[in-house]
């Protein structure tokens, strides 16, 4: 389970689950495979996910990042959804975060469809006094990464 006072989780209405789901196919590079690190090797689904772990686990090398670590079930309209973020990143020094990785030009054009699933996730968080935060290639790809990549 996760630590800064998330303990409390095994008592939630979503459901735990280690990345079995079906990986959609995408226009994007598709690199899947495992990021190895001292808190335990971490699932990519892509290569911007991959160079978000090699960056998070780069700048905070005591975090521990888990993929795909909870599917919230929310509401959009009449229909019932559900909803895998990323990653959770936890750690001793930091507030618990879930994670969505996007490529920008994805994130807005499909702001719409997009912001009832984000919506959820941050309302979920923020009842584990969390945050939930969207990332992009923005602020993952430039020299930290570059340096993270090298060492």
């Amino acid at each position: 389970m996760p630590e800064c006072g998330w303990s409390h989780l095994r008592n939630i209405q979503a459901n735990w689950i280690r990345p079995l789901r079906r990986i959609p196919v995408s226009r994007r590079s598709h690199v899947v495979g495992f990021q190895p690190l001292p808190s335990g090797p971490v699932e990519h689904e892509s290569a911007l996910e991959r160079d978000f772990v090699t960056l998070t686990s780069f700048t905070e090398p005591t975090v521990s990042i888990t993929s795909q670590p909870v599917t919230i079930h929310y509401s959009d309209g009449r229909t019932r959804r559900r909803y895998t973020p990323d990653f959770l990143v936890t750690g001793a020094r930091r507030r618990t975060e879930l994670i969505e990785i996007k490529y920008d030009a994805d994130l807005r054009n499909n702001q719409k469809r997009l912001e009832p699933a984000f919506a959820a996730a941050h309302a979920w968080a923020l009842e584990r006094s969390g945050t939930f935060r969207v990332v992009t290639e923005l602020e993952i790809r430039g020299p930290r990464l570059t340096n993270a990549q090298r060492l």
